[in-house]
């Protein structure tokens, strides 16, 4: 972590690592605003990009940490004074520890590290699990400041390299950015042989979308689509907007098996997702799935022909679904 240069992949990198190292935890990451407000920033059971604004007053361990600048160690939390403001909401729980670290620089709080057990533990908090922890927030804490430093004296020219690759509206890559990726990540899988997906969405209806309600309304909805595909997008995807209302997602490394979930999971996301800008209106998309190796794709250009073909297949087919090709 401490060569990391973005406070977001620093905080993911920790509760992925940490829940991964202390068997069925539950880890997060707490970050306090300039209100004072706590956001859960990342946590081990949350998608990427999601957070989630917490009420204080439900959670006394993270108040006692925030005001003693101490690390908390509650081995029973059925039984703990300190959770007797909430232990109704607390019952049905099904951990039993919590510890809380906070992520301390310079004499200011600047997050709480919260790792939380998911299941009971006889001995509760272990001194290893605690010395642990207490290492992780450490670390964290100069990772941080060093990364929101970085962050805060990129130069102009630095911006707007970054801008000239992203789509001004959705945040994802552009057209011109994913077709050079999409060269690039052929040409790797050819000579690693390796597999390469590619999944190519459209929104269903798009042109009613912005016939009913406007199009100011339309881009609302591009935009946070592009926030939904951000959010199943691995760090080493490239999610991008191809065009209007179209999308792609490039999988390195991806057999047409790990194509599907991810093209899945993201119509299904979409369509649960409520739109800021529509009264309740559900949204849906229809994608193709090409991969490298499968069925003689022989260029890039013809792996995005066949993931291109099999969403107009999806179209034909009464939209909301994935073709593969």
């Amino acid at each position: 972590i401490s060569a990391i240069r973005n406070p977001m992949t620093i905080l993911h990198l920790i509760v992925d690592r940490m829940s991964e190292l202390i068997d069925d935890a539950r880890c997060s990451i707490v970050s306090i605003n300039d209100e004072g407000v706590p956001y859960v920033k990342a946590s081990s059971d949350l998608e990427v990009h999601e957070e989630i604004k917490l009420e204080l007053c439900k959670y006394p361990e993270i108040s006692r940490a925030l005001d003693s600048k101490q690390p908390v160690i509650i081995n029973d939390i059925k039984n703990d004074p300190l959770m007797d403001p909430v232990r109704a909401q607390i019952a049905g729980l099904n951990f039993n520890s919590i510890i809380v670290i906070p992520v301390i620089k310079k004499e200011s709080v600047i997050g709480t590290f919260l790792l939380r057990m998911a299941t009971p533990m006889p001995a509760g908090v272990t001194k290893r699990i605690h010395k642990l922890c207490q290492l992780v927030a450490n670390l964290s804490a100069c990772a941080l400041e060093t990364a929101i430093l970085f962050e805060k004296t990129q130069t102009a020219r630095e911006y707007f390299a970054e801008m000239a690759i992203r789509d001004g509206l959705t945040k994802l890559y552009n057209h011109q950015y994913f077709h050079n990726c999409l060269e690039k990540e052929f040409s790797r899988s050819s000579r690693y042989h390796a597999p390469l997906s590619l999944v190519f969405f459209d929104i269903d209806n798009f042109k009613r979308i912005n016939d009913v309600y406007g199009h100011s309304h339309g881009d609302s909805v591009l935009s946070e689509i592009g926030e939904l595909t951000r959010s199943v997008a691995r760090l080493s995807d490239v999610p991008a907007r191809y065009g209007g209302e179209e999308f792609a997602i490039i999988l390195p490394s991806t057999p047409s098996e790990g194509a599907m979930e991810v093209a899945t999971r993201l119509g299904r996301i979409i369509r649960q997702h409520r739109f800021k800008s529509l009264d309740g209106e559900q949204i849906t998309i229809s994608a193709g799935i090409s991969t490298f190796q499968d069925n003689g794709v022989q260029s890039c250009d013809q792996l995005l022909q066949r993931a291109d073909k099999a969403m107009y297949q999806a179209k034909a087919q009464g939209k909301d679904r994935v073709v593969q090709a």
